[in-house]
């Protein structure tokens, strides 16, 4: 996977991300729960857009990645238990967004996947790539989610 030019790896795992997104919105209304039980309206769509994906993918992948990743690898933690833990750090703090267990069952989810591209990442790349590779797959699914919310004002 790490052969691929950038690009193409960054694109993969936004992808990735907007098709858990999807199968996530068809279990819910699968289930017969309301797609969004948040009907907050996005006034200031431009602030909104700075953001969630100009600054909460760095400030996210530095506090949710690299901070407890390095940490558990000075303690010696395992990569899979590494990828775990951090996954439900993420989780836990998004869940308490909207308090719903199935936000925090989601973004477990993607915390999973960005806690494993940074892993990987980061045993081929220096640092500062690694950070900034997993910050643009969050921006990008980011940028999915932004569009949906703009197109729903």
């Amino acid at each position: 996977m790490l052969s691929k030019r950038k690009i193409t790896f960054i694109i993969i795992f936004v992808l990735l991300l907007i098709i858990c997104s999807l199968t996530y919105v068809l279990i819910i209304v699968a289930i017969g729960l309301p797609i969004n039980d948040n009907n907050e309206k996005y006034s200031n769509l431009v602030a909104y857009f700075f953001k969630a994906i100009l600054i909460a993918p760095l400030i996210e992948t530095v506090f949710f990645q690299f901070i407890p990743i390095e940490f558990l690898r000075i303690l010696k933690i395992n990569n899979r238990i590494n990828i775990f833990i951090t996954a439900f750090v993420f989780g836990l703090m998004h869940y308490f967004n909207s308090f719903l267990l199935r936000e925090f069952l989601f973004t477990f989810v993607c915390g999973f996947i960005y806690s494993y591209v940074y892993i990987l990442y980061s045993k081929k790349f220096n640092l500062l790539n690694t950070i900034t590779t997993v910050s643009i797959i969050h921006a990008g699914y980011n940028l999915f989610v932004f569009s949906l919310k703009a197109l729903d004002t």
